[in-house]
């Protein structure tokens, strides 16, 4: 389990478009016209953007730390947008 200090990094590290996988994501999410499980969301770069398209959201992952910097992200945006995105701490293997 990372703490808040990797997802911190991770952000850092982590551009916020890689080859175009947000823009691929944040189509096929608006085109399939209902809500998202994002399974491994961390610190929420797809997320949000999905968010901000319009998507409802289950951001699921693992790590409480990079789900509470999602969090911390979600603050700064407009409620309808924060609205958008829920979270959930489990384990892929075993949340129902």
């Amino acid at each position: 389990m990372t703490s808040n200090y990797d997802a911190e990094i991770y952000d850092v590290a982590t551009p916020g478009e890689l080859a175009g996988d947000v823009t691929w994501y944040r189509d096929l999410a608006v085109a399939a016209r209902g809500a998202v499980l994002e399974l491994g969301a961390g610190t929420g770069r797809i997320t949000i953007e999905l968010a901000r398209a319009g998507v409802d959201v289950l951001a699921h992952d693992s790590d409480p730390g990079t789900l509470a910097r999602l969090a911390v992200k979600l603050q700064s945006l407009d409620p309808a947008i924060r609205n958008r995105v829920t979270t959930l701490v489990a384990d892929m293997q075993s949340f129902a």
